[in-house]
């Protein structure tokens, strides 16, 4: 930040809590994604949970008996979309997004949170052609799905479940603004207009990059539908700029 920001780098403070009788903006850009998940499978008909051991040196998957909370979260899932999940069916499931999201309803008393990343409505996170999970690992630049390979070195995320986010933030007293692709956000939001406004006095070589990026974030090959955006509020009346123009919340 001070590198590609200096003038706004003394605005910058890193809080060990949040405050309290918060009035803003809250803003996250795969942040859910990073967050620590439970993984579980079924073998032989039964919910399992899946522990990490190790196997002389190295570091394995092991099947253990699930937690309370991971087997209501798992039955809370079969219920809502209608269906058990079958032998083998590997997937994560969040359990600090309620912690969390408690915690932010404290601090706020007025203002709204929007999130940013990707994932899915829980009804198309638990398909069967995602049976392996949506756990990912990324280091420098590549993916791959093996979180034993380079420990402490890569960056392990997992897709998130946006059904799951409203659960916990409407639980927490916040109130659903919209939820809509990455895409349909930002260019709600103005992106064009001000990405127009600062090509104008660049060179060919800036408004070049300027384009390249901004087709990044919002065509649907790259970021743009892959990515969603979602947002809560607590004492605004007025729909958040973003939500406005393809609101998609009937899908979670």
């Amino acid at each position: 930040i001070r590198e590609q920001l200096p003038d706004w780098f003394d605005r910058v403070v890193w809080l060990e809590t949040l405050p309290a009788g918060f009035r803003g903006f809250v803003f996250g850009n795969e942040v859910v994604d990073a967050f620590p998940v439970e993984r579980f499978t079924i073998e032989n008909g039964r919910l399992r949970q899946l522990a990490v051991a190790l196997d002389g040196d190295a570091f394995v998957w092991q099947n253990i008996e699930p937690s309370d909370e991971l087997v209501r979260a798992v039955k809370a899932i079969e219920a809502d979309t209608g269906q058990g999940f079958e032998e083998g069916f590997v997937s994560e499931v969040n359990l600090w997004l309620k912690p969390w999201f408690a915690a932010l309803s404290r601090a706020l008393e007025q203002g709204a949170i929007v999130l940013l990343d990707y994932g899915y409505p829980r009804r198309e996170f638990y398909l069967p052609q995602r049976a392996a999970g949506t756990l990912r690992c990324y280091y420098r630049h590549r993916a791959h799905d093996d979180p034993f390979l380079l420990p402490g070195l890569q960056d392990i995320t997992s897709h998130v479940d946006f059904t799951a986010l409203v659960e916990a933030a409407t639980d927490a007293g916040l109130e659903l603004q919209g939820f809509t692709s990455q895409a349909q956000f930002l260019l709600a939001s103005g992106l064009l207009e001000h990405a127009g406004a600062a090509a104008v006095d660049g060179s060919a070589l800036e408004q070049a990059r300027l384009s390249r990026d901004v087709q990044q974030l919002t065509l649907p090959g790259a970021m743009g539908e892959s990515f969603s955006a979602i947002g809560f509020s607590r004492g605004i009346d007025e729909v958040l700029l973003g939500f406005d123009g393809s609101d998609q919340s009937h899908r979670l």
